[in-house]
Order: structure tokens, then C-alpha cells, then sequence
């Protein structure tokens, strides 16, 4: 049992803030309020904020190594590199690339991550290796309607091996395996359907990528009607698909979405990076539409920080808005906990309530971002967000950072092995584009 005495803590589905004691008791958070029983484990709480961990619900951990490949080139340029180097990846340099992205969402109070990736062995190795809470989606692909070098392609029947393999080796209460492709534009009709029926079989979701950019332009060609009327005409959509990107849609497709209670997750930062535009979030949300927020890959967003999600989030639809009250801090905050808890299917976090999962993210109030404070702790969270580390995260009952140093993985090693790695990618690439 650990008992937390006087923090500030941003607490139920209405994320109120309040100062109060927090008990832990195993993985679960028992009660809130004035705490009398005594514990082993007591910690002040006077000086921190505690958040529900956060959520990044669409990320591929393995592609690290890929940081700062592609800057500065379209989504199809930078899938043509993409592709390119898969090529000549190895285990190993899938393995540490996924530790070093995980210990880096760790440390900005991340404790969920939405991963998705075209063999997710070496996500869950890592997930378990730092003691991560994790819905992983495997995204093979059977097709190629893109321009640029091919992907690797796998047959329907292999793929209904490893989907049938994941599921029954990784599935448990700390990793939840779903399905999917990498996108509408890398499936034949009979691998959507493929997922449509596993997810069904296996009582779990889907997550994938849809509408981003101009890729919505060769579904067009190809199956003649954007992604999202295509999904809905195969009876693909419903509330446990999850859609990542979707930034490309047309009045009809937002009302499909909305209509099939599809789940929705915003990548700000790489679709600005990449132009492949701005989801139009508040059209959605006005429709009722779950909206979370992601980092995406690395390639295309150099930082796996969902801090820096809710930060330029806001920013850019004010932008584009011309209206600085559009998503306000509280309301990005809340795409980055409980919209994404409810796009991973999983109810009982992302949120500081009794009987939910204790996964917490500890905030030194003494730190720079809460200087001074006036009691709007989202305030603080969001607009500081890029200058923001969490001080301890907890999941699932346990911390695995504590006083800003990881507890479950040496970080030194995890960051010499990287750049040890990075060494062959680069020599691969000098066969792709010139550097």
C-alpha cells in the first residue's frame, strides 16, 4: 500500500482540480480525500501535481532509428525512404530503437501507448522490458497503391498467422493486441475484411491510419470514393475502429465517422511537418466524435512527447481558426487522457478516480512551468508543455521513473546501442538520396 499526502490532483472525469491524500493498494487507486491509515509507504505529495498518466494513442516505436531521415519532404517521399530502409532492418535495430522511444514518452508522464507497427514482437519486448500499459496493433500489408519504393508485402494466410500468433502469445492485462493495416491504400478488400472479422473473433479492436494527405488520392483512384466511404461501404466502420491522421475528409466522411462512433487520433505535429494538413477537429468534435492525440512515427515527428502534441495542437487550430479560444488547454489535456483511454478500449485509466487503474504522472510544482501558479494546472501543463518533464510516473500500481531516473532499464546503454545502430541506417541511406 503507498499512500500520497496532500498533492494536488486533477481528479475524475471532470479533471477538477483538488488538494488531497491518494491511496494506493496494489494497482489501484482505493480512495481520495483525508487519508488517516498509517503505510509503509507514505510520500509527500505537498509540492507535486498529480496527472492521470498520459496517453500517446498512435505510435511506432521502432521506427527511431528513422529520426531526421526525412525532414523537409512529403508523406510519399518520405514512405518512399521509409519503405527503402525497412529493407535492411534487423531485430536488433528494431528492439532498442522501441526502448529508447518508449523511455522518452516515460519521461514527459506517459504511461499508455497506442503503438502500431509491421512486426510488433520487438513493441512488446520493450513495452515489458520499461513496464509500460500498452495496445499494440500489428499493420501488415498485402497490397501497394502509392507511389515510391514497394513495402514489405506479406500473403493473406501468413497474415492471418501472425495476427492469430499475437493475439494469443502478447494479449494480457498490461498489453492489449488489436489489428489492423498500415492503411486503406496497402490492403486488398479481402484484408480489411481479414480484420473486420478478427476483431470480431478475438473481441478487440482496430487501429490504422486513414485519409492522410494526399494519400486519400490513390484510394480515389483505385477504388473510386474516398477511405472513409469505402470503410463504411464494406461494413468496416464501427466504435472499435480507431483512426489515426484523418486529416483529409470531406463533409460526407465526418459524418460517417460520426455516425459509425469511429475513434479518431490527431497527429498535429507530423501533418503539419509532413502538409499532409490539419484534421479538422473541431468539426468532429462538434459531432460527438472521440478525438485523441499521437506523435506518429519518427520520421516524421523527431519527438515522441505528447506534451508537445497538446502544446501545438492548440496552437495551430487557433491558428487556423483566427479564434484564440478554440481548444483551450483543459480540452487538449483531455484528448491526451481520457479520449485516448477510451480510443484504446480501455475504461479503467486515464483517469484519478477510486477503483481505476493507479497509472500516475508526478509534476514538480517547484519547477520552472508552475512558477508561478495561479491554479489552472492545465494552463501550466499545455502552453510550458515543451520545457515539461515528469519528476516520477507510476503504472500500474508501480513507479517506473522515479525523480527524473528510469528504474527498469539502464537509459545510458539504451542510448549507446542507438547510436551504434544509426551507423548502418545511415550507410543504407546513402543508397537512397544523397545526404
Amino acid at each position: 500500500m503507498i499512500v500520497i499526502k496532500n498533492a494536488l490532483i486533477i481528479y475524475g472525469y471532470e479533471q477538477k482540480l483538488i488538494r488531497a491524500d491518494l491511496k494506493i493498494e496494489s494497482n489501484i487507486i482505493s480512495e481520495i480525500g483525508k487519508i488517516n491509515d498509517t503505510s509503509d509507504k507514505v510520500i509527500d505529495g505537498t509540492n507535486f501535481l498529480i496527472s492521470p498518466g498520459l496517453v500517446n494513442s498512435h505510435i511506432h516505436l521502432s521506427q527511431t532509428l528513422n529520426k531526421g531521415v526525412a525532414d523537409d519532404r512529403s508523406v510519399n517521399e518520405l514512405l518512399h525512404i521509409l519503405h527503402s530502409l525497412d529493407y535492411v532492418k534487423t531485430s536488433e535495430d528494431r528492439y532498442w530503437p522501441s526502448l529508447l522511444a518508449a523511455l522518452e514518452a516515460v519521461k514527459t508522464g506517459t504511461t499508455s501507448l497506442y503503438c502500431v507497427g509491421s512486426n510488433i514482437n520487438y513493441d512488446v519486448k520493450a513495452i515489458q522490458k520499461i513496464g509500460l500499459r500498452a495496445a499494440i496493433t500489428p499493420v501488415p500489408k498485402d497490397d501497394w497503391q502509392g507511389p515510391g519504393q514497394q513495402p514489405q508485402k506479406k500473403k493473406l494466410k501468413e497474415i492471418k498467422k501472425y495476427f492469430e500468433y499475437t493475439y494469443k502469445n502478447f494479449n494480457s492485462d498490461m498489453i492489449h493486441i488489436h489489428f489492423g493495416t498500415a492503411a486503406v491504400r496497402s490492403a486488398s478488400d479481402d484484408l480489411l475484411l481479414t480484420i473486420k472479422e478478427y476483431a470480431e473473433k478475438f473481441n478487440t479492436r482496430i487501429h490504422m491510419h486513414c485519409s492522410e494527405g494526399v494519400a486519400v488520392n490513390d484510394v480515389i483512384r483505385v477504388r473510386h470514393m474516398t477511405p472513409i466511404q469505402f470503410l463504411a461501404k464494406i461494413g468496416f466502420l464501427s466504435d472499435r475502429v480507431t483512426l489515426a491522421h484523418m486529416t483529409n475528409l470531406t463533409k460526407e466522411d465526418i459524418k460517417l465517422v460520426a455516425k459509425y462512433k469511429v475513434n479518431v487520433v490527431h497527429c498535429p505535429v507530423s501533418n503539419i511537418k509532413t502538409n499532409a494538413g490539419l484534421a479538422p477537429v473541431l468539426e468532429m468534435q462538434k459531432l460527438g466524435i472521440n478525438v485523441a492525440l499521437g506523435t506518429d512515427a519518427s520520421i516524421n515527428n523527431n519527438t515522441n512527447n505528447i506534451l508537445n502534441e497538446m502544446y501545438h495542437c492548440t496552437m495551430y487550430h487557433k491558428l487556423d481558426k483566427s479564434d484564440p479560444t478554440v481548444l483551450p488547454a483543459k480540452q487538449v489535456f483531455r484528448m491526451a487522457t481520457i479520449n485516448g483511454a477510451k480510443a484504446m478500449g480501455i475504461n479503467d485509466m486515464g483517469i484519478i478516480e477510486e477503483g481505476k487503474k493507479a497509472d500516475l504522472a508526478f509534476y514538480n510544482m517547484k519547477s520552472f512551468a508552475f512558477i508561478p501558479f495561479y491554479g489552472n494546472s492545465f494552463s501550466n501543463l499545455v502552453y510550458n508543455a515543451p520545457n515539461i518533464k515528469a519528476h516520477s510516473v507510476m503504472v500500474d500500481g508501480k513507479f517506473i521513473l522515479k525523480n527524473y531516473k528510469l528504474l527498469t532499464i539502464d537509459e545510458e546503454e539504451v542510448k549507446e546501442k542507438v547510436m551504434q545502430l544509426s551507423k548502418k541506417v545511415y550507410d543504407a541511406l546513402k543508397k537512397v538520396r544523397k545526404l
